[in-house]
């Protein structure tokens, strides 16, 4: 009986070590796991999971001048959506003047649909997408990698209210 009780506690200290071990590389696969990005935004197209593969950096563009966010990775046909971390759909579709603008080729490998669309009168490479609650922002492309440049306004009283979003993507 004595064989069998000390057999028992080896048996249960290495499933006890079997368990802890199992536990650290979990951990540590969860901690390589961590959002490497800068920006609260980030590209949701074939899944609703907000993670480091989808999530934009955040510079100033050389260009406007403001902060301008990017992300590079495979876009597939179909729906795609901006979100925050907490998924708030950016733009937003609950306020007045919200939309998105597709600038140069990002205007050959998206549309928006169910939005009020206006091609610019000033400038060829752009076109106005005046979205609602129903709107939504579709790649039309060919599946591959893509980066996509995403400039965010909000309103002119200084509401931080993700009202328009500007796109463009090489």
């Amino acid at each position: 009986m004595a064989n069998t009780v000390k057999k028992s506690k080896e048996v249960t200290k290495k499933t006890q070590k079997t368990k802890a071990t199992a536990n650290t590389k979990h951990t540590s696969v969860k901690s390589s796991f961590v959002f490497k990005g800068t920006a609260d935004l980030y590209l949701l197209n074939t899944t609703t999971r907000v993670d480091c593969r989808r999530q934009f950096n955040k510079s100033l563009s050389p260009i406007y001048g403001v902060e301008e966010y990017f992300w590079t990775g495979v876009i597939k046909k179909g729906e795609v959506r901006l979100v925050r971390k907490d998924l708030r759909k950016v733009p937003v579709s609950n306020v007045s003047n919200s939309g998105i603008t597709l600038v140069g080729k990002a205007i050959s490998y998206f549309k928006v649909e169910n939005a009020m669309t206006i091609n610019s009168l000033e400038c060829s490479d752009q076109v106005y997408n005046y979205c609602n609650e129903d709107s939504k922002l579709v790649y039309v492309g060919d599946d591959e990698i893509h980066t996509v440049y995403v400039r965010i306004y909000d309103n002119t009283y200084g509401n931080d209210n993700d009202r328009w979003v500007t796109l463009s993507i090489e």
